[in-house]
């Protein structure tokens, strides 16, 4: 009538995977084949595009996931509520992590870990983070000046919103501080929206985007024409950078490769003279 208690320990078969961060970590846990379906996002490593797609991180598609079978169905955002719902109505069995911070990024790499009886490889790579973010904040405690960093998670349209909770944390943890920390950044996204008035208030040293979906592909124009900006100081003196979201909005195991990568930028800005651009030198880097 019931399967063996041990084939039951097994954990989920058939896994549906509603974020890239999911994907990622049961990947680096070798249990990637329980995978049936990811999102459009979850492009890393490259096996993961060869699993079937169910839609985007925000336009889930209930059917294509029912029509999967899948036995669990992992979400990780407050965004996935919609469409978590739909799946408990269909009588879908689902789990939503929602880490807000580095430490619960960390824990819920043990918690998928037990999950798939992979709880040792799981406390390895907990460890490995929780190691490699360590050493970015010991060096960054080795930078002679800090910059005063305003980080974008969303910006080519409006509304646009600060970066909050892990990434928050990783600003500071990296060596900035945060030209926001006055708000509360551990809330979700739409309590993080900002004007262009609100940076400019608050002239920062290093303007960092890290544009939700957009990789790499940031308009630094864009930024530049946004009202009032053509004075700030991160314009004028070249100081707007990019730093791939994969690596920061993420809340999945390169978190530390964002984390180094700010580091470099903020330690390129502390060894920087100080004082605008030469004249005829691009604002933007």
């Amino acid at each position: 009538m019931f399967p063996p208690i041990a084939e039951l320990a097994r954990g989920p078969k058939r896994i549906v995977a509603l974020a890239p961060s999911i994907t990622e970590t049961l990947f680096a846990l070798g249990e990637q084949h329980r995978l049936v379906g990811v999102t459009r996002h979850c492009t890393y490593p490259e096996d993961a595009n060869r699993i079937p797609r169910i839609g985007g991180f925000q336009k889930v598609g209930v059917d294509e996931v029912l029509a999967l079978k899948p036995d669990l169905v992992i979400g990780s955002s407050f965004l996935h509520r919609d469409h978590m719902r739909a799946l408990v109505e269909a009588e879908v069995r689902v789990l939503c992590q929602n880490p807000t911070s580095l430490l619960e990024v960390i824990e819920d790499f043990i918690l998928l870990g037990r999950l798939v009886e992979r709880e040792s490889e799981g406390r390895m790579l907990a460890s490995s983070m929780r190691d490699e973010l360590t050493a970015v904040a010991a060096a960054a405690r080795s930078l002679h000046r800090r910059p005063r960093v305003y980080a974008e998670e969303w910006g080519p349209s409006d509304p646009l919103y600060m970066v909050g909770d892990w990434a928050a944390e990783m600003v500071t943890l990296a060596g900035g501080d945060n030209v926001f920390a006055d708000r509360k950044l551990r809330v979700p996204s739409p309590g993080r929206v900002v004007s262009a008035a609100d940076v400019v208030a608050r002239d920062p040293d290093l303007f960092l985007a890290a544009w939700c979906g957009m990789g790499e592909k940031v308009s630094l124009e864009r930024i530049a024409r946004r009202p009032g900006f053509a004075e700030l100081r991160v314009i004028r003196d070249g100081w707007v950078r990019v730093v791939d979201d994969q690596f920061v909005m993420r809340p999945g195991p390169r978190l530390a490769e964002g984390a180094r990568r700010m580091h470099a930028i903020f330690a390129e800005w502390g060894r920087a003279p100080v004082g605008p651009l030469p004249a005829g030198q691009v604002g933007l880097r």
